[in-house]
């Protein structure tokens, strides 16, 4: 479907490009999300420790940011 959006969408602005190493979508828990799981113990200080991580830059922070979305998606 995005596929789609995008091509009928060409005309309409100068330029519409993807990049191909960055067109993955995802949808990503916010704070507000994550504040509202019903977790506690090590798992809670494990969120918490991964959302300080995910703040970050590089390598480290793009794991913490993927482990998050993991770890919301499985205590959902």
């Amino acid at each position: 479907m995005l596929e789609d959006v995008l091509e009928r969408s060409q005309m309409t602005f100068a330029s519409l490009n993807t990049w191909e190493r960055q067109a993955d979508l995802v949808v990503a828990p916010d704070d507000a999300d994550l504040a509202r799981l019903d977790v506690s113990g090590y798992v809670r200080e494990a969120l918490e420790t991964l959302r300080e991580e995910a703040a970050g830059s590089g390598e480290d922070a793009i794991v913490a940011r993927d482990s998050l979305n993991l770890l919301y998606r499985l205590a959902q």
